[in-house]
């Protein structure tokens, strides 16, 4: 139980029901096992420094990215909102801002 709560009260959850199912999986996945550690900064691609599992998990469009790291915010899922944060790094790392825009659609 959340510490505060009891139980009882409505939390209201702006998220698209396709990244919630992603929290799920994900929540699934690691229910009895400990999420990777991933080192900061980055010192590799996301392929290299984890798990196959992992790596495909995190592939994803932009929009599902960006939403998935708002919901795992959202919900102190720190593993995930790690994970996703490394995938924006590594989408990010050693760009020119001109193409990090391009990236994002800025």
């Amino acid at each position: 139980m959340i510490e505060g709560f009891d139980g009882k009260e409505e939390i209201a959850l702006e998220i698209r029901a396709a990244v919630l199912q992603k929290i799920v999986l994900y929540m699934k996945h690691y229910k009895d096992l400990d999420p990777p550690k991933i080192e900061k900064p980055l010192r590799a691609t996301i392929e290299e420094i984890l798990p196959a599992w992992d790596a495909d998990f995190i592939n994803l469009e932009h929009e599902m990215l960006f939403e998935l790291t708002i919901g795992a915010s959202f919900l102190a899922i720190n593993p995930l909102l790690d994970l996703t944060n490394a995938k924006i790094a590594s989408l990010i790392k050693g760009k020119t801002p001109e193409e990090i825009k391009s990236i994002f659609n800025i």
